[in-house]
């Protein structure tokens, strides 16, 4: 972390140029405050989605397959 005097950003009472932000952590930028907060991730299913998708793209390249057959006929 690099501090200067002259920062117009603080991290929790800091003044910083860089500096990797943590969960919880009180950012100042004049008189503007912020906390920075991260939400626990959720995982979805995607298998349904997945599925879909190989299905419409097996569609797609039958269909150009098809295409491709009978405009050499």
């Amino acid at each position: 972390m690099e501090t200067t005097p002259n920062a117009l950003a603080t991290i929790n009472g800091q003044p910083l140029q860089r500096t990797v932000l943590r969960n919880g952590d009180l950012i100042e930028i004049g008189s503007v405050k912020m906390q920075f907060c991260l939400s626990e991730t959720r995982q979805t299913g995607l298998r349904l989605r997945e599925a879909l998708t190989w299905a419409a793209i097996a569609g797609i390249s039958l269909g150009q397959i098809g295409l491709i057959y009978w405009l050499l006929k």
